[in-house]
C-alpha cells in the first residue's frame, strides 16, 4: 500500500488540527476554539466532549515526533476558516506515514474475515484482499488529516474480530469484537450505537446472550474511561455532547420533499452521472433543491430556518436535538422513513461506479454458494455496515465518506464473482480439450 500523492487540503482537517493544538499545549479537550465559540479574550478553552476524542489525541501525539504536523497545527491557530488551505506547504509525511501503517496494519482484520468467509478456498481472502487494495481507499485516506482512515481501520479489525467471533463463539473473540466497535467510536461516535442494532441478529443465535454481554464489556472497556471522564469533568454520563442539532437538522428538511423531488433523488444521487440523468429526465424543479449549493435548497433550509426555528422552541442553554427529534421525527415518521430511502442509496455509492456495480451484483453470492452457511456468513460481513448506513441515513445526509467500510463488502462480491468466472473459464477449457481429444 504505497503513498499516492497527498489529498488537496479539506477545511474540516482544520478543525481536527485545532482541537489536536489545545489538547497539546492546554491538556484540555475542546472543541470550543475549532468551532469558534471560544469567548472573546479567553486563550485556554474549556473541556467539552462534542467530538470523539481519539484522532486529536492521535495528532497531539504524533505532532512531537513530527516537526512538520506541528507546524501545520501551529500555521491553523493564525488562519480562518477554509485559510487553513495557506497551509499546504508543511511537510506532513511523518503522519501520513502513520496512518499508512495503521492502515495496513487494519489489513489483517479484512483478511481475517475473508478466510472466515470461505474457509474451504484460500484463494479466495487473497483475492478479495487485492481488490480491497485496488480501491484505494487506504492510500487516499493515509494522506488526509480526518479521522476516516483510521476509523476504517477500525472498522476492518472489527470485520476480522466479528467473523472470527461468530465462527468459533469463544469469549476472549466477543470481548474483542466490542473492543474494535469502542475504538471505532472513538474516532467516529456513530459506531457506538452499531452493537445495538446488532443486538437482533446476536440474541436470536445460539448463545447470543452470553456474545452480546461479552461484546458489551469489551465496548465498555473503550469507551468507559472516556464517559468517566465526561462524568467527572463536565458532570455529564453521556459519550458525546451535542452539536445543538446541526446536523439532524441539515437531515431533516429532505423529509419536506415532493413525490417528484423523492423520485429525482433515486437518479441525481448515482454516482458520478445521477445528476447529468436526473437533468434529461426532469424538470429542473425536481431536483434544484437537492443540490448542497443551493440557496434555496434543503441543506441550506436545514442550516438555516430548521435549526434557527428548533433553537428558539429549545430556548436559551437548550438542545435543539430533542426538539427537532419530537417535531421532525417521532412528528413525522413516514416522511422520515421515506426521505431515508434515496439518503441510504447515497450512502451506498463507496467507490462510485464500484460501489453502484457490486450493489447490482450482490445477488450473485446468495444464488451460486454452495450452501446456507456460506451465505449467511455473507450477510454477516455485510449486515453491520448496512446498519451503519442506514443508521447515518436516518441522523445525517449520509454521504459515502461515511460508509467507507462497505468496501470490505464489495470486495468480498468482486472476488466471488472474479473466481466464479475463473472456474467457468476452467470449466469451458476443459471442455474444449475434451471435444479435441474426442476427434
Amino acid at each position: 500500500m504505497g503513498l499516492r500523492a497527498p489529498e488537496p487540503r479539506q477545511p474540516d482537517e482544520r478543525f481536527y488540527l485545532t482541537i489536536a493544538k489545545d489538547l497539546s499545549e492546554h491538556g484540555v479537550f475542546s472543541t470550543a476554539r475549532a468551532r469558534g465559540v471560544l469567548p472573546p479574550g479567553s486563550n485556554a478553552p474549556s473541556p467539552d466532549n462534542y467530538s470523539g476524542p481519539l484522532y486529536p489525541a492521535v495528532l497531539a501525539v504524533a505532532a512531537q515526533l513530527s516537526p512538520g504536523l506541528e507546524r501545520a497545527m501551529d500555521c491553523v491557530g493564525t488562519t480562518e476558516g477554509t485559510a487553513w488551505s495557506r497551509c499546504e506547504g508543511v511537510d506532513l509525511s511523518g503522519l501520513f506515514a502513520l496512518q499508512a501503517a495503521l492502515g495496513a496494519l487494519a489489513l489483517v482484520g479484512a483478511f481475517v474475515a475473508y478466510r472466515r468467509l470461505e474457509p474451504d478456498r484460500a484463494a479466495f481472502a487473497w483475492v478479495a484482499l487485492l481488490l480491497l487494495l485496488a480501491f484505494g481507499l487506504q492510500a487516499r485516506l493515509a494522506t488526509s488529516i480526518l479521522p476516516d482512515g483510521l476509523f476504517l481501520a477500525a472498522l476492518m479489525l472489527f470485520a476480522g474480530a466479528f467473523m472470527n467471533a461468530v465462527a468459533r463463539e469463544r469469549a476472549r473473540g466477543w470481548i474483542l469484537c466490542g473492543a474494535c466497535l469502542g475504538l471505532a467510536a472513538l474516532l467516529r461516535p456513530s459506531a457506538l450505537y452499531l452493537l445495538a442494532m446488532l443486538a437482533p441478529f446476536l440474541l436470536l443465535r445460539r448463545g447470543g446472550v452470553r456474545a452480546f454481554v461479552l461484546a458489551a464489556l469489551g465496548l465498555g472497556l473503550l469507551v468507559g474511561p472516556w464517559i468517566l471522564r465526561n462524568a467527572i469533568v463536565l458532570d455529564e454520563i453521556a459519550f458525546t455532547g451535542s452539536y445543538g442539532g446541526v446536523i439532524l437538522a441539515q437531515r431533516v428538511a429532505y423529509n419536506l420533499m415532493t413525490f417528484q423531488e423523492w423520485l429525482a433523488a433515486l437518479i441525481y444521487w448515482l454516482p458520478d452521472f445521477g445528476d447529468r440523468l436526473a437533468a434529461f429526465l426532469f424538470e429542473p424543479g425536481a431536483y434544484d433543491r437537492l443540490r448542497f449549493d443551493a440557496a434555496d435548497g434543503f441543506y441550506a433550509l436545514g442550516n438555516g430556518t430548521i435549526l434557527r426555528d428548533a433553537m428558539a422552541a429549545a430556548g436559551a442553554g437548550g438542545d435543539a436535538t430533542g426538539v427537532l427529534i419530537r417535531e421532525w421525527v417521532l412528528g413525522a415518521p413516514f416522511s422520515h422513513l421515506a426521505s431515508s430511502v434515496p439518503i441510504f442509496l447515497r450512502g451506498l455509492w463507496v467507490g462510485q461506479y464500484a460501489g453502484l456495480v457490486a450493489i447490482l451484483f450482490a445477488w450473485v453470492p446468495f444464488v451460486t454458494l454452495a450452501d446456507g452457511a456460506a451465505r449467511r456468513r455473507l450477510l454477516f460481513l455485510a449486515v453491520p455496515f448496512l446498519l451503519l448506513a442506514g443508521f447515518h441515513a436516518g441522523v445525517t445526509i449520509n454521504i459515502p465518506r461515511y460508509n467507507l467500510a462497505l468496501s470490505l463488502v464489495y470486495a468480498a462480491i468482486f472476488a466471488h464473482l472474479a473466481l466464479l468466472a475463473g472456474d467457468g473459464l476452467r470449466r469451458a477449457a476443459q471442455r474444449v480439450r475434451h471435444r479435441r481429444s474426442d476427434i
